[in-house]
């Protein structure tokens, strides 16, 4: 499954490191090859984050209305339910937000939030910017919410990367045939969209 996100972008609190988004002066995007502090020689490091409208739970990672980075203290889905603006950070070039992986009975180990893979960090620079994404989601057929329905959790690469892609807005002719084609095998229309096609496109 797959879902539509969005991105934000914020600054840096402390240090840019390699490999995190700097933002010129005139506004051109590049990725940083060295380490940068908060503002030098004109130049402001940035972090971005992925943002979803999945449940915010206890220990989550959540950006509110004030573009402000916060962790959750609760799951109370009253709470949230008055907090629409707030929004679930799923994947981010932040490295310090760590959440809580393991719980044992003498300690808690932390692992970092998902990353965002660096072929989609260099095309959001070259693009100045992608602020709508499709993010795929993995159905763990065992797993079913209080309404018997599947659940799907956010698919992540061994790296702790996750799949991203730009939101697609232009199609070819093929494209929108096979979507076409696919409307009407799946509705049982019995006239073939063939003359349509032909006329139409």
């Amino acid at each position: 499954m797959k879902k539509k996100c969005k991105i934000v972008m914020l600054p840096v609190n402390e240090i840019a490191q390699k490999g995190q988004i700097i933002v010129e002066v005139k506004g051109d995007l590049f990725i940083a090859s060295n380490n940068y502090s908060r503002i030098i020689n004109g130049l402001t490091p940035q972090n971005i984050y992925v943002l979803s409208d999945d449940d915010i739970k206890i220990g989550n990672w959540y950006i509110d209305d004030c573009s402000k980075v916060r962790k959750a203290v609760t799951s109370d889905r009253e709470y949230w339910e008055v907090r629409q603006d707030y929004k679930k950070i799923i994947a981010t070039t932040d490295s310090s937000l760590k959440l809580d992986c393991y719980q044992f009975p003498d300690f808690t180990t932390q692992c970092s939030l998902p990353s965002i893979p660096d072929d989609f960090i260099k095309k959001f620079c070259e693009n100045n910017g992608i602020w709508e994404v499709i993010v795929e989601y993995e159905r763990y057929v065992a797993n079913v919410d209080e309404n018997g329905d599947s659940i799907y959790y956010l698919k992540i690469a061994p790296d702790n990367t996750i799949s991203i892609f730009p939101v697609k807005d232009t199609w070819n002719r093929e494209e929108v045939c096979k979507i076409i084609y696919k409307v009407w095998y799946d509705t049982s229309t019995y006239e073939s969209p063939m003359k349509w096609i032909e006329e139409n496109l």
